[in-house]
């Protein structure tokens, strides 16, 4: 049976890229994201193309949305073997002078809720032994910018995060990793959406567990 894919970020760009990629390989995808009118218009015109694809909107930000989320998938589609976190805030704003409001807010879209759904996927992926847990990262994690601290903390934690979820969860024969994108999507063809998404399912398909990559930096060569 085709595999549930929950897509957290399911919006334009990167979003767009990671959604028709799976979907494209078979799974059966459950979108989720709070932009509404983007989650619409994502899921027409995957369905368009005959694939399989559910519009979930939700804050993966807020508690009971994510739950509430994560239940109404499991009710329609099962119980999901992918998830996918690409949802987050990235914008310019320094730390030192950061209204604390919006740093929780931006650090919640970035790290807080990529916890929330991952821990919404886990038990069944734990009593099924296998499963994916990708995340989107990126170069501020490494490499903090002046101007970008807000972003730069929140995609640190993410990072870990995901080095910690794969010691917790290797031997359960889940894969957590995270893609550290090292460019502009908007601005580089090297960094097209859908060439990101193919490094998102190689990393979905390695197996076995001893063969997991924790971590892939998407970046030019040297």
């Amino acid at each position: 049976m085709a595999e549930v894919c929950v897509l957290v970020g399911a919006g334009p760009s990167l979003g767009a890229g990671l959604a028709w990629k799976f979907a494209r390989e078979g799974c059966r995808m459950a979108l989720v994201s709070r932009d509404r009118d983007a989650l619409a218009a994502l899921e027409a015109e995957l369905r368009a193309a005959g694939l399989e694809a559910t519009a979930f909107p939700a804050d993966a930000a807020d508690p009971e949305s994510v739950a509430a989320c994560f239940a109404a998938i499991r009710e329609r589609l099962g119980d999901p073997e992918i998830l996918l976190y690409n949802a987050a805030i990235v914008e310019p704003a320094t730390l030192s002078d950061a209204d604390f409001d919006y740093v929780m807010r931006c650090f919640g879209a970035n790290a807080g809720g990529a916890l929330l759904c991952a821990q919404q996927v886990i038990p069944a992926m734990r009593r099924n032994r296998r499963g994916s847990i990708l995340f989107s990262g990126g170069v501020l994690a490494f490499e903090p910018i002046l101007g970008w601290g807000v972003t730069a903390i929140g995609k640190a934690a993410l990072r870990n995060m995901a080095l910690v979820l794969d010691q917790e969860l290797r031997g359960d024969g889940i894969h957590v990793a995270s893609v550290a994108i090292h460019g502009g999507i908007q601005t580089d063809p090297f960094y097209a959406p859908d060439r990101i998404a193919d490094a998102f399912w190689t990393l979905h398909r390695q197996q076995p567990a001893s063969a997991f990559e924790r971590e892939m930096h998407f970046k030019r060569p040297d």
